[in-house]
């Protein structure tokens, strides 16, 4: 039997709005308005202010408070895109990096499927983890700049 041309797919800034999704938790969290924080950023949101820790700490309250993995927007026609090739017999594969922060793995996952199912993503394996390019695909869709 062939093997299926495998894609690696991102969820966070791919699938998911990510940046959409933070920017209302980072609003509420720091009590500013969400357009002081702007959708154009830099990959270390730079633009509104925060440190490294801060942004971990704020991330980690994004996925274990305040369930963002569960809720987050997706990316306009990035289900139904996904879909076609699916259909077409490409193999989707889900890489995402989103067990950055220790103690809230069981959230994260749990809602990440969630949110899947509930936004028709398809998806033959998830794999959670950084280092995506020792994930065998044939093609990687991602945003990071790395």
């Amino acid at each position: 039997m062939d093997r299926p041309y495998v894609l690696g797919v991102d969820l966070d800034g791919v699938c998911g709005d990510y940046t959409a999704a933070f920017r209302s938790v980072v609003a509420t969290e720091l009590g500013v308005e969400e357009s002081s924080l702007p959708l154009e950023r830099s990959w270390d949101f730079f633009e509104w202010g925060l440190s490294s820790d801060e942004f971990e700490r704020l991330h980690h309250l994004a996925v274990s408070e305040h369930r963002m993995l569960r809720w987050m927007p997706v990316i306009a026609g990035a289900a139904e895109a996904l879909w076609r090739l699916s259909d077409a017999g490409v193999w989707i594969r889900v890489i995402t990096h989103r067990l950055y922060v220790n103690w809230g793995h069981a959230t994260a996952i749990a809602d990440t499927v969630e949110w899947l199912d509930r936004v028709r993503i398809p998806y033959r394996d998830i794999c959670f983890m950084g280092d995506k390019p020792e994930v065998g695909a044939d093609l990687y869709i991602d945003d990071a700049p790395h």
